[in-house]
């Protein structure tokens, strides 16, 4: 599974492909258009074609591919001889590559949980709910468990990893296998608040057509009111469920899983990054 290699010139495959050159792993990078590369999406999601309803999952996310290479010539200058195969993985240049790939990971989960903190803040505000206590506590639970996930990202970068034979820092993989376990572990947590918080007319929310038609006008004085018409308060609602109760939220879950690799995995890069002491 190659991320966005539909829309990449080139793609750089590492030492996990098990190519060796002499002694060493060797990684390499190929063109796309190259004679004998051949890619193939992931399956097309299901969509609706009116971006009023399907703000987001209207619009193509068909970015990861499998990547067929048959016959594929790659010039000496894309090859990259980096350890020798037996080397500890620490030992490897382009563990700094992959460690900067995990934080990217992380990155892109924390950019989604502030866009959901932004959408719930919208929908308290256009739901009229600033004074409900327990809005209030539900906002609070979101900020707290997002700056933890930002404070993981944050030591990453201020207490690097130096052990690289090339002398480049890369991201500290404790920090952020402490940040991405938080984020698996509650954007479940994160999603249901934005079903809580809008109540029901998240499911009942008029459509564009339904609100232009004139034997619907009783529409806008249900949806309207305040600051906001019933147009303008159906489409963040529509927004809101989109992200979170929409087929693209299972999808999206689904590929993050692959992509990420999963609590487990995290849990044994913790365990791995403290020295255990033997007892004798």
């Amino acid at each position: 599974m190659h991320s966005a290699s539909p829309f990449a010139d080139d793609v750089y495959i590492r030492i996990g492909s098990g190519v060796t050159l002499g002694d060493h792993r060797a990684a390499f990078a190929v063109a796309v258009d190259s004679p004998g590369v051949r890619l193939m999406a992931r399956k097309i999601s299901a969509r609706h074609e009116n971006p009023f309803l399907a703000p987001l999952s209207s619009r193509f996310d068909e970015l990861d591919a499998q990547m067929w290479l048959e016959n594929v010539v790659v010039p000496w200058d894309r090859v990259f001889p980096t350890a020798s195969a037996a080397s500890p993985p620490a030992a490897r240049p382009d563990q700094v590559t992959w460690a900067w790939t995990n934080w990217h990971q992380l990155y892109c989960l924390y950019a989604k949980g502030e866009f959901s903190l932004g959408l719930a803040l919208a929908l308290t505000d256009i739901m009229g709910q600033k004074g409900n206590p327990k809005t209030r506590e539900h906002l609070t639970d979101m900020m707290v468990e997002l700056e933890a996930v930002r404070s993981a990202l944050v030591a990453s970068e201020l207490d690097p990893d130096w052990s690289s034979p090339t002398g480049i820092p890369s991201p500290n993989l404790r920090h952020l296998a402490a940040g991405s376990l938080r984020m698996m572990q509650n954007q479940r947590k994160l999603n249901e608040i934005l079903r809580i918080i809008p109540g029901s007319s998240m499911v009942t929310a008029p459509s564009d057509a339904e609100l232009a038609d004139p034997v619907l006008a009783g529409l806008e004085q249900s949806f309207g009111g305040g600051c906001y018409t019933a147009l303008q308060r159906s489409a963040v609602l529509h927004l809101a469920w989109d992200h979170v109760s929409s087929a693209l939220d299972a999808r999206e879950s689904a590929f993050e899983l692959h992509a990420n690799r999963g609590a487990g995995l995290w849990r044994t890069k913790t365990e791995r990054s403290f020295p255990i002491a033997t007892v004798s």
